[in-house]
């Protein structure tokens, strides 16, 4: 298996821990996401909701879908 952790990933994974998002603030981290994610898919864009879509076209091979949270639970 092919190690992709690197010391770009590194940072980002650092980035995101720095980035408060609770609930309702989220423009912080969406925007990371969208800035790294650019550097690896073939079209990104969000929706009237905030949702960040990351597409990597896939030449007919098997598709895979993740999903997550931006958002982290805040008191």
């Amino acid at each position: 298996m092919e190690n992709h952790f690197n010391k770009d990933s590194a940072l980002y994974l650092k980035e995101v821990l720095d980035i408060p998002t609770p609930s309702g603030f989220e423009k912080q981290g969406q925007e990371l996401f969208r800035k790294y994610a650019e550097k690896y898919v073939d079209e990104i864009y969000s929706d009237t909701l905030g949702n960040i879509v990351a597409h990597k076209s896939n030449d007919g091979k098997k598709r895979v879908m993740i999903t997550a949270h931006i958002d982290e639970v805040g008191f």
